[in-house]
C-alpha cells in the first residue's frame, strides 16, 4: 500500500484514479469507493480533502454536504459541480418535496439517528444483490427514501441492517477492521460491526404490488410531473405531498381502530423513523389504495372503516388533488355494527367508569344514536 504522504506529492487537486459516482449513487458511498480505490481509508481520505479536524461523519453528510465538501470532490474526480450536487438528497428538493432540510428531519427522507461517527437508526437500505455485483456494488439516493421497500431490478425486499448482528448499515466505518488492513472494492459491502458481508444473505421476492408501487414512485420522482385525475400535469413534489397527507390519515385511522379495540395503542412513529419491516406494512396499505385511484380509495374505505375525518388528516397541508379526491367521502356515514358499539362501551367504561356519548362520538369518529 502507499502511504499517503505519496498521494499529497501529487500536483494539482486531481487525484490518480478519476473515480465518477454511478448512477443515482449517493455522496457517501462514492466517497467511500473513491477512498478505497487509493487504497486508504475513509478517514484517512478526508483528512486529506478536509483537514485532521474535518467532520464529515458526525452528520447526514448525504444532506448536509456544504459546497466546500462539493467542490472538493468535484476537483479530485474531474467530475462538474452539477453531477456532484445530484449524489446528495438536497438535490430532490422540488421534486421529491418543496425543500429537503439540511439540518433536522426533510420529508421522505429516512432518519440516520447520527450518534458521533455512529447511527443509531436503521435509514439505510440495501439490495443485496445490488452489492454482490461489481457493477452495481454502492449504495444508491433511492434507498434513503421512505416509501422505498423494494428493488425493481431484483424484484426483491430491501434490507435496513446486517443480517447477521442486526446493526445499522455503516459503509463509512467498513475499513475499520483494524489499523493494518487495506480497503479493497470489497470492504464497502462489510458490517461495520461484526465483519460480516451484507450481500451474503437469502433474498426475500417482494411482492408485485409492492415492485408496481415502487416503480410508479421512483417515475414520478424521476420525470418531476405525474398524470392524475384532472390534473393533466401535477408537479410531482404535490402528488408526494398528498401521498403524505394520505399516510397520515392511515396512521390516524390505525390509531382509532386500536383505542377501539381496546388495544394499547404505542405511538404512532413518522415514516422517516420507522424500520423498513413496518414502513413496508404502511406502503403495502397505499398500494391498495393508489391501485385503482379514486376508486380504490373508496373501496378500501368501505371495506376497513376508513373515514373522511381520518384522511383529512392535517387538511392544511394537503394539495388540491388530494382534497378533491377524499371530499365524496365526506358525505359518507358508515354504520357502526352491534359488536363495534359493545367494544366502544366496553373501552369508555373501563377507562371513565361510565357511558358518555360525546366520547363515544370521539372514540369513533361518527354519530352514535
Amino acid at each position: 500500500m502507499k502511504s499517503s504522504k505519496y498521494w499529497q506529492r501529487l500536483p494539482g487537486d486531481l487525484w490518480p484514479i478519476h473515480l465518477k459516482p454511478c448512477e443515482d449513487e449517493l455522496f457517501s458511498s462514492w466517497l467511500v469507493r473513491f477512498s478505497h480505490a487509493h487504497l486508504l481509508k475513509v478517514e484517512t481520505m478526508c483528512s486529506m480533502l478536509w483537514g485532521r479536524q474535518s467532520t464529515v461523519w458526525n452528520r447526514d453528510i448525504d444532506k448536509l454536504a456544504t459546497s466546500d465538501f462539493l467542490e472538493a470532490m468535484a476537483k479530485a474526480t474531474g467530475t462538474s459541480m452539477e453531477r456532484v450536487y445530484s449524489t446528495t438528497l438536497k438535490a430532490y428538493e422540488g421534486w421529491l418535496s418543496e425543500k429537503v432540510n439540511s439540518n433536522g428531519a426533510s420529508r421522505w427522507v429516512t432518519k440516520l439517528g447520527v450518534y458521533h461517527r455512529k447511527r443509531r437508526r436503521y435509514g439505510l437500505m440495501y439490495c443485496p444483490c445490488c452489492l454482490s455485483d461489481p457493477e452495481t456494488r454502492y449504495f444508491k439516493r433511492n434507498w434513503r427514501l421512505s416509501w422505498s421497500t423494494v428493488c425493481v431490478r431484483h424484484q426483491c425486499n430491501l434490507l435496513d441492517r446486517c443480517p447477521t448482528c442486526s446493526e445499522p448499515v455503516m459503509p463509512h466505518r467498513s475499513d475499520m477492521l483494524a489499523r493494518d488492513v487495506t480497503p479493497t472494492a470489497l470492504t464497502i459491502i462489510t458490517c461495520s460491526s461484526c465483519h460480516a458481508d451484507l450481500s451474503d444473505v437469502v433474498l426475500e421476492v417482494a411482492s408485485p404490488e409492492a415492485i408496481a408501487l415502487q416503480v410508479r414512485l421512483e417515475m414520478i420522482v424521476h420525470d418531476g410531473f405525474i398524470y392524475i385525475s384532472d390534473n393533466t400535469n401535477l408537479y410531482s413534489f404535490l402528488y408526494f405531498d398528498g401521498l403524505r397527507v394520505l399516510v397520515a390519515g392511515l396512521q390516524r385511522f390505525w390509531r382509532r381502530y386500536s383505542r377501539l379495540a381496546g388495544l394499547l395503542q404505542e405511538p404512532v412513529s413518522d415514516l422517516e423513523s420507522m424500520a423498513l419491516a413496518q414502513r413496508r406494512g404502511v406502503m403495502a396499505e397505499v398500494a391498495l389504495i393508489l391501485d385503482d385511484w379514486p376508486s380504490s380509495l373508496f373501496t378500501y374505505s368501505g371495506v376497513h372503516g376508513v373515514l373522511y375525518s381520518d384522511l383529512k388528516a392535517y387538511s392544511k397541508l394537503a394539495p388540491y388533488w388530494y382534497a378533491c379526491a377524499i371530499k365524496p367521502l365526506k358525505n359518507i356515514q358508515l354504520p357502526l355494527s352491534s359488536e363495534e358499539r359493545r367494544a366502544v362501551k366496553s373501552v369508555i367504561l373501563k377507562r371513565h367508569g361510565t357511558f358518555n356519548i360525546h366520547l363515544a362520538r370521539e372514540l369513533t369518529g361518527r354519530r352514535w344514536r
